[in-house]
């Protein structure tokens, strides 16, 4: 089976939205999931929908695409969910997993392709409607099963509290966490938590319009 380990999560984070945690499986053909290349792209529009479109490379051995939506309502007028969509190299992505607090202005959706087309490839994604602020975060990885890939997605999002944590996903070694996040902030940066085991930062990034989202990547070996 692919199981889920999704490490706690703190930080100094006002406003917190945060998307847990696949593990992906390495079967007896494959070793332990490994990052091959990550991205990120931002798209803004006011009062519509924000898209991004940006050229992603992936290793020829690489063979799954995972991309996390961090999306922000900038005017209060609320995300419409699941009609978010991402396309790698033109061929569309699946969704695993959503999650929006409850204001609702910020959302995270994670999106994969299994065995997407290698080389330099463009990486298209258009936001939940109303979502009018938009990071873009795109991991290849290589090693990965291509049957039983997912174990079990989590979620969790909190409005007020540093803190958002997912703590009751297992895992197993040779399988691999990935963790997506979002935060209503450009000010504060996420941070692991000192408990062990604590999770590897792969990205963080802002927004850069002044009503801003932050995406965060972090990453977990399973145990």
């Amino acid at each position: 089976v692919v199981d889920v380990r999704a490490v706690d999560k703190g930080g100094p984070l006002k406003l917190v939205v945060l998307l847990g945690c696949l593990l992906l499986l390495a079967s007896p053909s494959y070793a332990a999931g490994t990052i091959d290349t990550i991205s990120n792209a931002e798209g803004f529009t006011s009062g519509g929908t924000a898209s991004t479109s940006h050229a992603h490379p992936i290793a020829a051995d690489a063979n799954l695409v995972l991309v996390c939506l961090a999306e922000r309502d900038g005017n209060a007028g609320g995300i419409t969910s699941d009609t978010a969509s991402v396309t790698v190299g033109g061929a569309s992505a699946t969704q695993l997993i959503a999650v929006q607090e409850s204001t609702p202005q910020v959302r995270m959706a994670l999106f994969y392709k299994l065995a997407p087309t290698t080389g330099s490839q463009t990486v298209a994604a258009t936001a939940d409607t109303g979502a009018d602020l938009l990071v873009t975060s795109v991991i290849s990885l290589k090693g990965v099963s291509q049957t039983g890939t997912f174990n079990v997605a989590g979620s969790t999002s909190s409005t007020g509290t540093t803190n958002v944590d997912i703590n009751s996903l297992a895992s197993a070694v040779g399988e691999f966490a990935i963790m997506c996040g979002a935060s209503a902030t450009a000010a504060s940066t996420a941070s692991p938590d000192a408990t062990a085991p604590t999770s590897t930062e792969q990205l963080d990034v802002a927004h850069t319009n002044a009503t801003s989202v932050r995406n965060w990547v972090y990453t977990e070996d399973g145990a």
